[in-house]
């Protein structure tokens, strides 16, 4: 009699319960062709174990045969505790602690979830205890961590990135209303949306500028989880904004001090100040003479003024360092930056303060540095902007201060050409695809 038919009798006398656990021990024969150690083994194994796993095993045991790796899924439920699964499968104590620690870099253990899978590579030993050869449980929905024992007997992690689906769309809106709401009915992207906003923040109020009949064109690419077709990433490779019959057409592109985005000629988006430090918002009250709407004369008006919800995010309209971030009379709660070239920002009747802002503090241009209210001498929720130059309230609508600061040269120039040239391309055959 050959192990197959050892094994097929043994299913057969043992019962259901048992049954399962041989079955599991069949699924090991990968063929009519057995190694003889290894039929050996299992017909020991067989041999002392048939009359206990009669009495004793259930479906949910687990059985461990000597010197073969076995593959497990574990689901924890209620109450389970990482060192419980591992014990429950002979992995001692100590060798617990050991994977414990190492799987700890990454994941903790005790954030380890109800219906969590872990699965492990397990090898029985002759003794009756277990050594884990493999411990792999998800970190997020993009990666695993792997704990392996090395070759010196020691368990290490490692992180495994999910590797994810790129895909590349190309999409036109025509702008009926709302933009975010015209992007929305297309299905592009809220991240899309954003960056498009950013990218074309210095040079367009979206409030004022944008109209009825106007439209755009992005071009981007998703990352897609291959098993679950969720959508984590959203990268905006190329724009164009079309007002009032003009395009103006903008591409990503990284150099060595980051990604931006550049215009058709390699010059920057980017400029020395944001035209607007806040996003969505209209201007209620220009710089210059004006009725003051509470004390009810004339004055001159030494900022803007931008009428937005309480709550709006306001940002930083250029890279600098906060001076102040307190509350100053009539200003209300109020932030002060200082930029380079002795110029500085202000802005007031704020409701409060984002996180980390404080004097001496470094921020980036487009940072998030507070929050629209309305204090200090208020009629109601805005922003009330100022640019200074060495501490002289200036027209922040100044051209000069709007006008881009680089442009490529060099070698950025040619790589910059070339990517412009490849993305034209596939944005064209895209547009001639839709239209067939």
């Amino acid at each position: 009699m050959n192990i197959l038919d050892t094994l097929r009798n043994n299913v057969f006398l043992l019962g259901s319960a048992s049954g399962l656990v041989l079955l599991g021990l069949w699924s090991l024969v990968p063929s009519n062709k057995v190694d003889p150690v290894q039929e050996k083994r299992i017909l020991q194994f067989i041999t002392e174990n048939s009359l206990e796993l009669s009495k004793t095993t259930s479906a949910t045991t687990t059985v461990i045969v000597p010197d073969m790796p076995q593959n497990f899924v574990v689901s924890v439920e209620p109450g389970d505790t990482l060192a419980d699964i591992l014990q429950e499968k002979k992995i001692s104590k100590k060798q617990s602690l050991l994977i414990i620690q190492a799987l700890s870099k990454y994941v903790s253990p005790k954030k380890i979830r109800v219906n969590e899978k872990i699965s492990l590579l397990i090898k029985g030993n002759a003794d009756g205890t277990s050594e884990l050869l493999r411990l792999s449980v998800a970190k997020d929905k993009r990666s695993q961590v792997e704990v392996i024992k090395n070759k010196d007997g020691y368990y290490q992690a490692k992180l495994l990135e999910k590797e994810l689906k790129q895909l590349t769309e190309c999409v036109t809106v025509p702008i009926k209303g709302s933009l975010f709401a015209d992007a929305a009915k297309k299905k592009v992207p809220y991240a899309v949306i954003r960056q498009l906003i950013a990218a074309y923040s210095y040079d367009v109020d979206f409030q004022r500028d944008i109209k009825a009949g106007d439209s755009f064109s992005v071009y981007f690419e998703r990352s897609v989880d291959p098993d679950t077709g969720e959508e984590h990433i959203s990268n905006l490779l190329y724009a164009n904004l079309k007002i009032k019959g003009k395009n103006r057409p903008v591409y990503s592109f990284e150099t060595e001090n980051g990604v931006g985005f550049y215009y058709a000629d390699a010059q920057s988006v980017k400029k020395q100040f944001m035209s607007t430090p806040i996003n969505g918002a209209r201007i209620s009250s220009g710089y210059g003479p004006r009725l003051h709407p509470i004390h009810g004369y004339t004055r001159f008006h030494r900022g803007l003024d931008f009428a937005a919800p309480k709550g709006t995010p306001v940002i930083a309209a250029a890279d600098g360092v906060v001076t102040r971030s307190s509350w100053y009379g009539d200003y209300g709660h109020y932030i002060e930056i200082q930029h380079a070239g002795g110029y500085s920002t202000v802005y007031a009747h704020l409701n409060g303060y984002a996180k980390h802002i404080h004097p001496g503090v470094r921020v980036a241009q487009g940072r998030t540095i507070g929050y629209v209210g309305t204090t200090g001498s208020s009629t109601g929720p805005h922003l009330h902007f100022e640019l200074k130059k060495n501490g002289a309230q200036i027209n922040p609508k100044t051209k000069s201060l709007h006008n881009s600061t680089n442009k490529l040269a060099g070698n950025d120039l040619s790589k910059f050409q070339k990517v412009r040239r490849e993305i034209d391309e596939k944005v064209n055959a895209s547009v001639k695809s839709t239209k067939l």
